[in-house]
């Protein structure tokens, strides 16, 4: 039975994996050698050492997922390329996970569905990032007045979520930064609850894609979009202890 179909659900189902990246660099150096060329390019071009072991972590993790959930298929044959804009898919077979993956600092998070396309953000809960979303281009007039009435600390946690909820919609149309942020605004934070639809003039950006906040890890904030008007998440811990 495909661990993605749950026939007691209504809602198309989204596990979300909660995976720490901090495992010692001798480890990080041996997963490293059981990765693809392609994966491993991806990781050499990381810009430090601490993005390079995120990297080669979370794209480990990453297979063996998808490999729990394609049983037919060991890891080292799952294909994964980028589309013109950066979001990964499995190149085969045809009927094959949707996924995405966000690591910050010491965790990632990987959405997996059968059925729909997700996108996934995750961000540290830090005062310097939510100042360089304020002070960015990301944020429409609305949502930099509406920050301006909040305290300090809210106004913080809120810039955060909507920025984790843009790039989650963003990630899961496969647009990434192609997207133009100041030009539609996200679920107003309703600080933790749950949000769903965007605007883009007033109107529903893109009718069939939800977004929403997810548990994060202690310290982070995260947001889950989802092409489907409701869903089932599903939250799981990755072990590495259970894995090769």
């Amino acid at each position: 039975m495909n661990p993605l179909i749950d026939p007691h659900l209504a809602s198309p189902l989204v596990e979300v994996w909660h995976v720490p990246l901090s495992l010692c660099s001798r480890r990080a150096i041996a997963l490293y050698r059981s990765l693809d060329v392609h994966e491993r390019a991806a990781a050499d071009r990381a810009g430090s050492e601490q993005h390079w072991r995120q990297r080669v972590l979370s794209r480990y993790a990453l297979h063996q997922i998808l490999a729990s959930r394609m049983f037919s298929v060991p890891s080292e044959n799952i294909c994964i390329k980028a589309t013109t804009y950066g979001k990964p898919c499995i190149v085969s077979p045809a009927d094959a996970p949707t996924f995405n993956v966000s690591h910050c600092d010491g965790w990632a998070l990987i959405a997996v569905s059968h059925a729909v396309a997700v996108g996934v953000d995750l961000e540290r809960l830090c005062a310097d990032r939510a100042n360089a979303v304020m002070e960015g281009p990301s944020l429409t007039v609305g949502e930099r007045d509406r920050l301006q009435n909040l305290s300090v600390a809210q106004r913080s946690e809120a810039a955060l979520a909507i920025w984790t909820q843009k790039e989650a919609l963003a990630k899961g149309l496969g647009l990434g930064l192609g997207l133009s942020f100041s030009q539609w605004a996200a679920p107003w934070p309703a600080m933790r609850g749950t949000a769903k639809g965007a605007e883009l003039d007033g109107k529903s950006l893109l009718p069939g894609w939800t977004v929403g906040y997810i548990a994060a890890p202690e310290g982070y904030i995260a947001a889950l979009a989802v092409q489907a008007p409701d869903y089932h998440v599903r939250q799981r811990h990755f072990d590495w202890c259970s894995t090769p």
